[in-house]
């Protein structure tokens, strides 16, 4: 077994979806805001994730103007079709 780290970005009004392939699982410990000076100075904006076809789960509500992360534990294992949304301020995450 192999570890491998990667990053995604889930963008406003554009879902960001993930299969994970067989024989594999995958776990998230860190969310944090997108940072970049174009971007609204504030606001709120919240990471939805949504398992098989579920109903999006929150998972954390970000202000913006501030640096913001969170450290999670979540886990996900083969063939779980993940969708990560963003709502609020249009802010990637």
């Amino acid at each position: 077994m192999s570890d491998t780290f990667f990053t995604t970005i889930a963008l406003p009004n554009h879902p960001c979806k993930i299969l994970i392939p067989e024989s594999a699982s995958w776990q998230i410990t860190a969310l944090n805001l997108d940072q970049d000076e174009t971007y609204p100075k504030e606001g709120r904006t919240t990471l939805y994730v949504s398992v098989d076809n579920s109903e999006p789960t929150a998972l954390v509500p970000f202000t913006i103007g501030s640096f913001e992360s969170a450290s999670v534990n979540l886990q996900f294992f083969e063939d779980d079709h993940l969708i990560f949304t963003v709502k609020g301020t249009p802010i990637p995450v």
